[in-house]
């Protein structure tokens, strides 16, 4: 996404994480996401997130610039990522799961 490339990915781990899925109608039609997520892991969904991705390519280019712009300005580093692994660590702590 650093570079403009708009993902579709399987809604799976770091993937579903990472994309934040594009939606059209959010702020007043302006859309917000970057990219598209589809599950469950088939050949069709795929090809249905596929297919929307291309329409928008294809029919409201303002919008794909919008999905570029905001995946290129998504921080993506490992800085980034290491405080959200330390705020799920104190979170754990604070209320620990599943203990009783």
């Amino acid at each position: 996404m650093r570079y403009g490339t708009v993902p579709v990915v399987h809604g799976t781990g770091g993937l579903r994480d990472t994309v934040q899925a594009f939606d059209p109608y959010s702020k007043g039609g302006l859309g917000e996401g970057t990219g598209w997520i589809f599950s469950p892991l088939s050949k069709e969904s795929m090809l249905a997130a596929l297919r929307v991705a291309i329409m928008t390519y294809r029919d409201h280019k303002s919008s794909w610039e919008g999905i570029m712009k905001r995946g290129m300005e998504k921080d993506s580093t490992w800085e980034n990522a290491a405080v959200q692994y330390e705020q799920v660590f104190e979170w754990a702590f604070i209320d620990p799961p599943y203990i009783k």
